[in-house]
């Protein structure tokens, strides 16, 4: 089993969530029907980091205290509030995502990780900045 079977695998075992790969979809975790959907135009290397990326939000969305830790995030980006919590779940699902990588044991290129992640969360960065002007 390659390391996306087995990261797909653990995320329906554990969380009970789809996993959904295709040409026309969005790297996105769907938390209002529990579903992952992953682009397959990329790398396997880049999908797999896309992947724990998303498991990520859904390990920070499935804790008790994730309204508590983000309580501006679900407001779309209407206010610095909401814009600052959107910006800490994305690094924070970069974070757990990373740990997930460890605890099922699978290897990360740590410098293609790291400048991909950044590259990702600057994206939100230029976005909340917009949309203050």
């Amino acid at each position: 089993m390659n390391d996306l079977e087995n990261l797909e695998s653990y995320l329906i075992s554990e969380y009970d969530t789809n996993v959904v790969f295709g040409k026309d979809e969005r790297d996105a975790f769907y938390y209002d029907v529990n579903c992952i959907g992953i682009n397959t135009n990329r790398t396997k290397e880049i999908q797999l980091f896309c992947l724990l990326h998303e498991a990520g939000h859904l390990i920070l969305r499935w804790r008790e205290d994730f309204k508590k830790s983000y309580p501006h995030v679900d407001k779309g980006g209407k206010t610095q509030l909401s814009r600052v919590d959107t910006i800490r779940e994305e690094m924070d699902a970069w974070k757990e995502g990373r740990d997930l990588a460890a605890l099922l044991g699978i290897r990360i290129d740590d410098e293609k990780w790291n400048k991909y992640w950044k590259h990702q969360v600057y994206k939100y960065i230029k976005w909340a900045v917009e949309k203050e002007r």
